[in-house]
């Protein structure tokens, strides 16, 4: 019986396809793509049932889930739970975006006033449990968050600049070698 995995090249797993680029190389993670798609993984766009296969046993292991669905699921007792990499974790852009309109609004300052609001210790603490994810403020709790903070140890990798340069190239390279699984 093959081992399935399962993966969506969204959000998740292009964070996960720059870290293996950003600890890796570019080679090495596309070699470890053309291996993964030996092994026929399940491919779904459906963020919450992705975690729900995984809980019900369907998909041994899950890759580059959306962290809300599998604690959502973990939280209801479901058998599962996070792996930590050898590698460590990854800070990334990605999912930390606030979008404000660009376009002339009818009240201009409100999205400044909104913005400095939720960046607030008050703020924080009611957005971080709403979104499931710590807040970067050292002054806001992190209760039943704790699988998503680095533990002492952990080494952590850091987006830079050039990271951001890169993500477009790379997300194109992901999909050119994971082409024959979307056939």
């Amino acid at each position: 019986m093959k081992t399935l995995h399962l993966l969506a090249m969204i959000g998740t797993a292009n964070s996960w396809v720059f870290l293996m680029n950003k600890l890796w190389g570019t080679e090495k993670m596309k070699d470890y793509l053309r291996e993964l798609i030996k092994q026929d993984p399940a491919i779904g766009r459906n963020l919450r049932l992705q975690a729900e296969w995984l809980a019900r046993g369907k998909n041994p292991v899950g890759l580059a889930l959306y962290g809300d669905n599998v604690t959502e699921f973990k939280k209801q007792g479901a058998p599962v739970d996070y792996v930590r990499t050898i590698e460590g974790g990854h800070v990334s852009t990605a999912a930390g975006t606030l979008a404000i309109p660009s376009r002339q609004l009818p009240h201009p300052n409100a999205a400044k006033v909104f913005a400095n609001w939720i960046l607030t210790r008050e703020g924080q603490a009611l957005l971080s449990p709403g979104i499931n994810r710590p807040s970067a403020r050292t002054d806001v709790g992190a209760a039943g968050l704790e699988d998503f903070l680095a533990k002492p140890g952990d080494p952590i990798t850091r987006e830079d600049e050039d990271d951001i340069l890169k993500k477009d190239h790379l997300s194109d390279v992901a999909r050119e070698v994971l082409a024959p699984l979307f056939r």
